[in-house]
């Protein structure tokens, strides 16, 4: 048990709504079988974005930016626009300056520990300087990629 952090991206795929010939999905084998999956009945196709395990900081941020700043926020999908995203990127790659200038105030003002139940540690640490990151990491890709333009994106986390 811990804190799991999800970002996932959604493609809108259209389901009942496209044309017999625009059907480009197909669903095979024992898994399509056992939930009788038909691309008819595809809406949406939903794709990993991101993970982090136990980076609080990063789950705060998400907590009060993308409006759940609530202890109720346990499971639930919280959509992030992709000009919050670019704010968290930056916001990291300012954070990791900080961090390795020894400037922990800055780090601790920038982006603080988020505290809550098996959340990992709340210091400013190797740990936190690893979350920041994976972070820039995770991030880079799909800013670079334009995904934020094409796609919408929720945020998920549970503990």
């Amino acid at each position: 048990m811990g804190l799991d952090m999800y970002l996932t991206k959604r493609i809108w795929y259209g389901g009942e709504y496209k044309k017999d010939d625009e059907q480009t999905l197909s669903f095979v084998g024992p898994f399509a079988t056992e939930h009788n999956i038909d691309s008819r009945n595809v809406e949406e196709i939903v794709v990993k974005g991101a993970y982090w395990r136990k980076a609080n900081a990063i789950h705060g941020w998400f907590d009060m930016e993308c409006g759940a700043n609530s202890p109720d926020s346990n499971c639930q999908d919280l959509f992030v626009s992709g000009e919050q995203l670019i704010r968290l990127y930056e916001l990291c790659k300012r954070t990791l300056t900080a961090y390795n200038d020894d400037d922990y105030n800055k780090c601790e003002e920038l982006l603080p520990p988020c505290e809550g139940f098996s959340f990992g540690t709340y210091n400013i640490d190797e740990w936190y300087k690893q979350d920041l990151e994976h972070t820039i990491e995770q991030l880079k890709p799909i800013i670079e990629n334009k995904d934020i333009d094409k796609y919408d994106f929720y945020y998920k986390a549970s503990w």
